[in-house]
């Protein structure tokens, strides 16, 4: 495979199917359950039918895909022990001797280990022979690899996914063998992310207070070296990315798998991240900006809400994204609209127009985006009035599934909502109504969500969660 023909595939991959998670998430609600009593097992569920692109998706076979590779990187003494081990354990793998293997055996999972890089042969036949070169580089010295072995990496992985798939896997976990692996690991994500080696760098097997010393300055100076761009890679590691094109849930639980869902929007494509069932390591909360939120901020007119949203989001990082819905239909609304461009102005968020149908839009996100929607109070109002002058009254259900859909589609979510239930002021029906269905928004969100606030003279009182965030 050429670089070339690499991006074009990378370009073939679609996002996870919104209107059959929104289905998925309705159908979720409209069992004789509490709501969201199942915790994270509802949201897999969703995400599956996100990624099989029905309300009901089912599992069959599923199996764990292990790429192992040598760290040239170990000559300089980051490691524990020895690199014949990566060696021993690929094969242990493949015998149940190992805890991952084991654990496989007793649920019935397939266990395929793929030798792309270690440094001596395993003369195993339950190995299946891919090997680029016997082990990279001591990235200390010299470069890891050349780009076209990274990009040959990338087409092992996605012929064994391939062939994982054409087996008859519906799913599978994913991950990567290598004595050395989490110094290549956080060299890595230093590269891509900017982080800085202490804030990424762990002990890895049980290093002693002078190895790990060792293993920071080793990165740090490595990194001062290559001055690496976000085309860095390691060879076990490019070769268990490509799971993403073919439609198979995948499972990426470990610091070294997981760092290919961290990656920049250079290199993860959307679409990719709702079809990872897992993949978040606290001990690099700080890195992963912790886990993903989802915030819902309610306020009166001029409350401050929205500004007390954007401090947030920037506080959260990523990609900032602005999403605005009001539709203006006289001065004032043109007046709010420009009030609120000022108020954003230098704080670096990017604006996605989209006051309807919010799935339709959700290709347009950069990847693990942190969104400000603003609001749900204006999404419903264009959902609900029709441009012939009648009522929706399954607007509110609706646009409450939206906003649920888009938290799962980025990386952060702050939700505006406006206040519009205390001025003890009896109205219109279509208004009362309105009213009602705005309530429902906010308690579905609040269910959700993992931190609710009102906002008060531009602060905020949480009433679930949050309180050491702002």
């Amino acid at each position: 495979m050429t670089e070339q023909q690499l991006f074009e595939l990378l370009n073939t991959i679609t996002p996870a199917d919104a209107a059959a998670m929104c289905a998925a998430e309705a159908r979720q609600a409209s069992l004789a359950k509490p709501p969201h009593s199942l915790g994270r097992l509802e949201d897999i569920s969703v995400r599956l039918a996100g990624i099989f692109g029905t309300e009901r998706p089912t599992l069959g076979r599923t199996g764990v895909l292990v790429f192992a590779a040598d760290n040239g990187v170990c000559a300089e003494g980051v490691s524990c022990a020895p690199q014949s081990v990566t060696r021993e354990q690929a094969v242990n793998m493949t015998r149940g001797l190992t805890g991952m293997s084991t654990l496989a055996r007793f649920f019935g999972d397939e266990v395929i280990v793929t030798d792309v890089g270690i440094l001596t042969d395993t003369h195993c036949p339950a190995v299946r022979e891919r090997k680029i070169r016997h082990g990279t580089e001591n990235f200390a010295q010299k470069p890891a690899m050349l780009r076209s072995e990274a990009v040959q990496s990338i087409s092992v992985g996605i012929e064994t996914v391939r062939e994982a798939k054409a087996a008859g896997l519906t799913a599978v976990g994913i991950g990567e063998m290598g004595i050395g692996n989490t110094t290549t690991s956080s060299a890595v994500l230093c590269a891509l992310t900017g982080a800085s080696v202490a804030d990424v760098t762990g002990r890895g097997g049980g290093l002693t207070d002078e190895g790990y010393q060792k293993k920071l300055a080793v990165i740090e100076a490595a990194l001062a070296l290559h001055r690496p761009d976000a085309n860095a890679g390691a060879v076990s590691a490019a070769g268990d990315a490509p799971w993403r094109g073919q439609r198979l849930p995948a499972d990426v639980p470990d610091h070294e798998s997981g760092l290919r869902c961290a990656l920049r929007d250079g290199d993860v494509r959307r679409g990719v991240h709702p079809r990872r069932i897992s993949g978040r390591n606290p001990q690099n909360g700080r890195l992963y900006g912790g886990e993903a939120m989802t915030y819902l901020l309610i306020g009166g007119s001029k409350s401050g809400k929205s500004h007390l949203a954007q401090q947030l989001c920037r506080s959260l990082g990523g990609p900032l994204v602005y999403w605005a819905t009001m539709e203006p239909v006289d001065g004032e609304d043109r007046a709010r609209i420009e009030n609120h461009l000022r108020d954003r102005e230098g704080w670096g968020f990017e604006t996605l127009e989209a006051a309807r149908d919010l799935p339709a839009a959700f290709d347009r996100l950069p990847a693990d985006a942190t969104v400000l929607f603003d609001s749900a109070t204006a999404l419903l109002a264009n959902e609900m009035f029709r441009p012939d002058g009648t009522m929706d009254k399954d607007a509110g259900a609706r646009s409450a599934q939206e906003l649920l859909a888009l938290a799962r589609s980025c990386r952060h979510l702050v939700c505006v909502c406006d206040d519009l239930w205390r001025d003890g002021q009896d109205y219109d029906p279509w208004t009362e109504e309105y009213r009602r269905q705005l309530a429902g928004i906010c308690r579905k969100l609040a269910a959700e969500f993992d931190a609710v606030a009102e906002v008060i003279c531009g602060l905020p009182q949480f009433y679930k969660h949050g309180k050491d965030v702002i």
